[in-house]
């Protein structure tokens, strides 16, 4: 495959910045990384579990889609994604691969294939299956995560085909460890890929329950559905926030109401 033209990326940059910890493996060392390193806690330069989770499960299908670009095979980003989506969907989008058509109004993978399906199937076999359940236990924002990924492979000139990253020819296991350090640190999302909430000013009030914290939304328009609806997409769960901003504290002055994350808050707890 041919790599002119090949986008710049700055995984080679995160990796070099990312140690591994205490009992891990430095991940900018010249060592090939293994989806065990990735996978295993004691091993891995991701010490934050859903991370680990996360980026374990992703690693599993990346390292073999590397590996055959690497061996010279050629695949369109738009062949990897319509692998990737249901992969990272779990159980719910691999079992659609068996019904599913573009004309149904809410279809998902939005295609029918049974070979892909036993394929994909077959590719979860390598993990553990522990690592599975946490994994769909987490219920990530899937079709995010699998543009995201997608993104951060570098692309032919023409931008159709994906190809290997030519830094790491030798090392898939680097450009993996890389790629989702680099979604990681993005903060306009969270470490599911769902995209942070931020709500349009509008008048009008709407309340959400953040924990023991009951905040007042003050918006400019009485319509407060849409706005209420992307609140509560907030990492796909109000605990989820509760997590995020745990420790956040509104203060009290002008009377109680402060801008935070560019909404007036009326404080009538503590998160």
């Amino acid at each position: 495959t041919s790599r002119e033209g090949v986008e710049a990326q700055p995984i080679e940059q995160v990796v070099d910045e990312v140690p591994g910890e205490s009992g891990g493996e430095d991940i900018s060392s010249s060592a090939p990384i293994a989806l065990e390193d990735i996978c295993n806690p004691s091993k891995s330069a991701f010490k934050d579990d859903r991370q680990r989770i996360i980026a374990c499960y992703g690693a599993n299908f990346l390292l073999k889609t590397l590996k055959d670009l690497n061996q010279g095979e050629s695949k369109s980003a738009m062949h990897v994604r319509m692998r990737l989506l249901p992969y990272l969907g779990g159980t719910p989008t691999l079992n659609a691969l068996a019904s599913d058509y573009p004309k149904k109004k809410d279809c998902t993978v939005c295609y029918t294939d049974t070979d892909i399906q036993a394929e994909l199937t077959q590719l979860r076999s390598n993990l553990d299956p522990t690592i599975i359940k946490d994994f769909e236990a987490l219920n990530v924002c899937y079709a995010t995560l699998t543009d995201r990924i997608i993104s951060e492979m570098p692309k032919s000139d023409d931008g159709v085909n994906v190809v290997s990253h030519p830094h790491y020819d030798e090392k898939p296991g680097h450009q993996v460890a890389g790629m989702f350090k680099a979604l990681f640190i993005n903060h306009s999302y969270n470490d599911l890929s769902c995209r942070i909430a931020r709500l349009p000013r509008r008048h009008g009030t709407k309340h959400s329950r953040f924990g023991d914290a009951d905040i007042s939304l003050k918006m400019k328009d009485p319509s407060l559905a849409a706005a209420h609806e992307s609140l509560q997409k907030f990492g796909r769960s109000a605990s989820q926030a509760v997590e995020r901003f745990k420790g956040f504290k509104v203060p009290t002055n002008l009377k109680g109401v402060k801008t935070m994350m560019g909404m007036n808050v009326e404080r009538k707890g503590t998160i």
